[in-house]
């Protein structure tokens, strides 16, 4: 991924503050010190004032994206889906603490749950 923007600008530091703190392996672009920078803004037609930009694997280029953009782009698709959720009853440690007849009730309610 690359982050091309201006090193002054608080959106450009949104975005690298997210790819650092998500260990987004990515690149910064400086459009105040990179004359390289804004010639490939050029070349995507993209303006200076639309910046910063996101390019991810050289076909999605985001303009002054949103950080859930930027995670729609990345983020392969079966990341995307919901996490699934544990069953109840699964807590291992319940048993223990309450004692067997907890433990007893715990398994039919999940075996209750499942059913419903």
């Amino acid at each position: 991924m690359r982050i091309i923007g201006s090193r002054t600008c608080p959106d450009a530091r949104r975005l690298r503050d997210f790819a650092v703190r998500n260990r987004v392996p990515h690149r910064w672009v400086d459009l105040d010190a990179d004359e390289g920078a804004r010639h490939l803004l050029r070349n995507l037609g993209v303006a200076s004032d639309a910046t910063p930009i996101v390019i991810w694997r050289r076909d999605v280029v985001l303009r002054n994206p949103a950080i859930a953009e930027v995670v729609r782009a990345i983020a392969p698709a079966s990341r995307r889906s919901p996490r699934p959720v544990p069953s109840l009853g699964a807590e291992p440690s319940s048993s223990r603490i309450a004692g067997p007849a907890a433990s007893r009730t715990g398994r039919a309610f999940a075996r209750a749950a499942r059913c419903a």
